[in-house]
């Protein structure tokens, strides 16, 4: 793109409707579709509002944030097409000029991506100590994509000219979207493989509900995008196509978390079965009613080891004093009532 003529040759034409084409036409439609998934998106956050505020401030600063970073980039998009297709379109050499909109996109999804990621690996780290590694290792990916998106954007803001699509930068992308793809991979497949283990030997779900729980719910569908926008990446790193899928992948993390937040089942008189739940009786039952209600806030897939019963389960003992006739103490007979009480934590 060095260069761009403004003659009208007829190889100068096929140039610049190359360019057009393939680049910025690309993520124009990305765009557009992105633009959907936006309004999904705001649609899915306001539920979220109505339904769950009594959620922490964690996850709320989640839901804000992301709000805000994808109204950022769907406004960058937006720009960047009308710039370069609307502004520009009877100037063909200012396709090789960089815009403020198209040099911020790709780090400001990043930022989308690495705070929707946040979440999801909160979720796998409150699984079990082993998953625990896992979400670790993931975080550290996304500091790969963090520094690479940095590294992307400082260079389009210190060029005097738009090499974006340009080879030798292309790398920096291709380690931000590798970064991110095992990330990826490490987290959905954790999800997974609980949801999987867990769900094994229950009555089957209907189809849609199978897609929800494992390609939404998993961040499954994340992973396939991801996956393809670093295919584009290593295979046509000099076009849009990648930037393209990128756009709409973005949108997806929002959705993906959103749809996770709504679908949670909060139980806000948690019972636990003191009788049959081994955990309680080798811990403190409130720190595992605090444990089981924090996993329920991140929805925290369960093992069926872990999975806690319904009800606590009190047998009633009641005891009387027996004297003998000189009055002296002879004990205390015990008898089982019989009865059992099931009491929330929060009664006891």
């Amino acid at each position: 793109m060095d260069g761009i003529p403004t003659n009208s040759s007829q190889s100068e034409l096929e140039i610049i409707r190359q360019t057009v084409q393939e680049n910025y036409g690309s993520i124009m439609i990305g765009t557009f579709i992105g633009l959907i998934l936006y309004g999904v998106s705001l649609h899915q956050a306001f539920r979220y509002w109505i339904l769950h505020p009594t959620d922490g401030y964690a996850i709320r600063s989640i839901v804000v944030s992301l709000c805000f970073l994808e109204t950022l980039h769907s406004i960058a998009t937006m720009h960047t097409c009308y710039h370069y297709l609307v502004t520009g379109y009877f100037n063909p050499g200012g396709l090789a000029s960089t815009v403020w909109s198209l040099t911020i996109a790709f780090g400001v999804s990043s930022l989308i991506a690495i705070t929707a990621q946040l979440f999801f690996a909160r979720r796998v780290s409150l699984i079990s100590l082993k998953y625990k590694m896992l979400a670790l290792l993931a975080g550290v990916l996304l500091l790969v994509k963090l520094a690479g998106s940095i590294a992307y954007t400082i260079r389009g803001f210190t060029s005097s000219r738009n090499d974006i699509w340009e080879m030798e930068n292309q790398w920096i992308p291709q380690l931000a979207l590798g970064a991110a793809t095992v990330a990826d991979v490490l987290l959905s497949g954790s999800l997974f493989s609980v949801i999987f283990k867990s769900s094994a030997g229950h009555e089957r779900s209907s189809w849609r509900s199978a897609i929800i729980i494992f390609g939404i719910n998993t961040g499954l569908l994340i992973l396939i995008f991801d996956l393809t926008c670093f295919v584009l990446a290593l295979a046509k790193p000099n076009n849009g196509y990648w930037g393209a899928i990128n756009i709409v992948t973005v949108r997806l993390y929002a959705n993906t978390l959103f749809s996770v937040l709504n679908s949670r089942h909060i139980q806000l008189n948690r019972h636990i079965d003191l009788t049959s739940d081994t955990h309680l009786l080798r811990g403190n039952i409130f720190a595992r009613a605090n444990m089981l209600a924090t996993a329920e806030r991140w929805n925290v897939p369960q093992t069926k080891n872990d999975a806690p019963s319904a009800a606590i389960d009190i047998r009633v003992t009641t005891g009387n004093e027996r004297f003998l006739d000189g009055g002296n103490f002879a004990g205390v007979v015990y008898k089982d009532r019989g009865d059992r009480k099931p009491a929330a934590v929060n009664e006891l």
